[in-house]
């Protein structure tokens, strides 16, 4: 689609930030109103609640004169009638001392100032109450002897003065929760003025804007006609290369599928030799198809992305392992290094992760002749409303590296470096889709490289979300076999296709019957009742999906399951047939990709028992003089377990091993060849999980026989 002039495009960005900017500076100004407003109110508040106290703390002075003037009017006259005032005045002075402590207790001056008041308060009313006691109990002149004294009059002049400084505290505060509402009140008033005079010119301004806008959107309307052509031009591109890939499918189908079939009936070297060219041959073909695809994909902007929880460990460690036999042939070592800051679940989309990681290693293991491929991750934290991180991962290679001049031309499509396509040809689509993909994913791509010394290709996605780590799925494995017989009804237009699956149900208990096309299919269906129809989507006359319909709209028909074997790759279409269909296979595909689907859809027959696991818990008993050899064992062969964890390379394992069977010959224990056993058969197949595992359970034998070496030399 053509895209707009330029000017255009910088009127609009001028009216959006001048629209933006507007509304900013409105929130401002009308922010900062109501919460000066808020203050205001609240200095107010403040002001009146200290007015308050001030008028409660006077009820409390006299109150306290009250009770002093009740008890010596009684000890002096001994008439019970000053005791009422007094019993009215003790009664105010305990309502008013809790509500000056709240009011007060949380301001650090005042709040000091009232608790030494309130101390003072209750040796008051204790030397009270302890004048009427003597009375009552020894008389009116001993009584009369104690109010004598200076203490009491000492004690209510100490309380005169603390009440006159708390009260001038509350007065001086007063005063300042006032000054502070009439500036606040003052400040208020100049933002509303200001907030009057920005919306008269935000009016003037965007009459201004929309004038000009006004404009652009007429030059816009006159490049539609050729965006639209642009638009159409595109689709078309599409949609032919969806077709190419359909009719590059179906033959296909046919190589890879007969090729499979063909490898159990043949056993001479030579002739697997052919066979392994085909399928080699085909597997490349494939991968051009695919990356031809995903380019007119992206560049049609309909390439869609789902993001799911990701294991990015998980994701990474298998990726290594498929390629780890590859570096091997090679003698590379492929070492895997995660940083223990990068969180086991994210969300980004899977697939897309692992084609950029299956490119770039793949890309390395290419071009590296010795040394090694380290794929390296690690996370940050970033600032943000929302928990997220920065993730990086880099691939590191030590090959043959690649020239400066060179740098800004690997990411074009059909683009090959000079130095490098000659002795290992390819499509040079990778690295640009895996620029694009990158791109899609709102991460970005970088690259550093040295003739003769290697590359490192740096990828960095920015603000990505954590995840819920989802159940663990098992997959879906096992044979035609394992299914119940079923009745099964292939339909399909190429006999290539027809035949090649009547090939893979051959020699099972399953029951087989073609089809070859839509309507065709409705009839053998009505007629045979099968189990699972094998259903092609792109056929002459009616195609699958109209069958489909037709079957779900019969109520005889309905219930049977259909699987959809198609090789169409119109954009945005396979996530429709998951939805349509009860399975789907994409050509071309495999017999392990077919059964697994027909399990997914109907079960299987077996169930898979957990193995029992080793007991790691019993004690080991070493013969006499056995103790100094098992020390031995421990010291070096703890070292060798680390390092085999932290780099995962075959060599670290591959030394691990000898040591351990070196050392076992002599020692004899049946737990540690069983470990070593099950680490060699985990290292052969590069089953990360598996070897994380054996490595965990080694070093508890090594734990339990570091044990009996003690005992031993006791």
């Amino acid at each position: 689609m053509s895209r707009s002039p330029l000017h255009v495009r910088r009127l609009r960005i001028f009216f959006y930030m001048l629209l933006v900017l507007t509304v900013m500076a409105v929130v401002f100004v009308a922010y900062s109103t109501i919460a000066l407003g808020a203050r205001g109110r609240d200095e107010m508040r403040n002001s009146r609640q200290a007015q308050s106290n001030q008028v409660e703390l006077m009820y409390l002075a006299r109150a306290l004169l009250d009770a002093e003037t009740g008890q010596r009017g009684y000890l002096l006259s001994d008439d019970v009638a000053y005791l009422e005032p007094l019993s009215l005045a003790r009664t105010e002075i305990q309502r008013l001392r809790p509500l000056l402590e709240s009011a007060l207790g949380t301001q650090a001056k005042p709040g000091l100032m009232m608790r030494k008041l309130d101390a003072l308060i209750v040796l008051m009313l204790e030397n009270i109450d302890e004048s009427i006691d003597l009375k009552h109990r020894k008389g009116m002149p001993a009584a009369l002897e104690f109010v004598k004294t200076d203490f009491g009059k000492s004690l209510m002049d100490e309380i005169r003065k603390s009440i006159a400084s708390l009260s001038t505290e509350i007065l001086e505060e007063s005063r300042v929760y006032t000054e502070r509402a009439l500036e606040t009140s003052s400040f208020r008033d100049r933002m509303i003025a200001l907030l009057a005079i920005i919306g008269f010119a935000i009016g003037m301004l965007a009459v201004w804007a929309m004038r000009l806008n006004l404009k652009a959107m007429l030059k816009e309307d006159e490049m539609r006609l050729e965006a639209e052509q642009a638009g159409r031009e595109s689709l078309e591109k599409s949609a032919f290369l969806a077709n190419m890939s359909h009719e590059i499918r179906t033959p296909m189908n046919a190589i890879f599928g007969f090729t499979q079939l063909l490898e159990s009936h043949i056993s001479g070297e030579r002739e697997r030799f052919y066979l392994a060219a085909i399928k080699s041959s085909g597997d490349a073909l494939l991968c051009l198809i695919n990356d031809i695809l995903d380019l007119s994909k992206i560049e049609a902007g309909q390439l869609k992305l789902v993001r799911a929880p990701t294991d990015l460990r998980e994701l990474i460690s298998t990726v290594a392992k498929i390629f780890s036999q590859m570096a091997m042939q090679k003698g590379l070592k492929l070492i895997i290094d995660l940083d223990r800051s990068l969180p086991r679940v994210v969300k980004l989309d899977p697939s897309r992760v692992r084609q950029i990681l299956f490119n770039l290693v793949g890309n390395a293991i290419k071009y590296t002749d010795r040394g090694g491929i380290t794929i390296r991750a690690w996370s940050q934290w970033t600032e943000g409303e929302q928990p997220s991180i920065r993730c990086v991962i880099e691939v590191i290679d030590t090959g043959i590296g690649i020239a400066d001049e060179h740098l800004g031309a690997i990411f074009q499509p059909f683009t090959q470096i000079p130095d490098r396509d000659l002795p290992r040809p390819g499509t040079g689509l990778g690295l640009s889709i895996v620029k694009r993909l990158v791109e899609v994913l709102d991460g970005s791509i970088e690259v550093s490289s040295h003739i003769g010394r290697g590359s490192t290709f740096r990828v960095q996605f920015d603000h990505v979300e954590l995840g819920a780590a989802e159940p663990e799925q098992v997959p879906l494995r096992g044979s035609l076999q394992d299914i119940a017989a079923l009745s099964v009804l292939i339909v399909d237009d190429v006999e290539l296709n027809r035949e090649l699956l009547l090939g893979m149900f051959e020699s099972t208990h399953h029951r087989v019957a073609l089809a070859v096309n839509g309507e065709h299919a409705l009839e053998r269906a009505r007629e045979l009742k099968p189990d699972l129809v094998l259903m092609d989507i792109r056929m002459p006359g009616m195609d699958g999906r109209t069958a489909l319909r037709e079957m779900r709209a019969d109520s005889a028909l309905k219930e049977i399951k259909v699987i959809a074997v198609t090789a169409s790759s119109v954009v945005g279409e396979e996530p429709n047939l998951r939805r349509e269909f009860d399975g789907y296979v994409r050509k071309p595909f495999t017999l392990e990709a077919l059964t697994a689907e027909m399990i997914r859809v109907f079960g299987s027959t077996l169930v898979d028992l957990p193995a029992p696991s080793a007991d790691v818990h019993l004690p080991i008993v070493l013969l006499p003089g056995q103790a100094p050899m098992a020390r031995a064992l421990v010291s070096s062969a703890e070292l060798l377990i680390d390092n085999a964890r932290a780099s995962m390379s075959t060599s670290d394992l591959a030394g691990l091993l000898e040591q351990l069977e070196s050392v076992n010959a002599t020692l004899n224990l049946n737990c540690l060849t069983d470990s070593v056993r099950r680490l060699r058969e985990a290292t052969q197949s590069f089953d990360l999980g598996a070897i994380a595992t054996e490595l965990d359970q080694m070093q508890r034998i090594l734990e339990r026989l570091s044990e009996a070496a003690v005992e031993e030399a006791i």
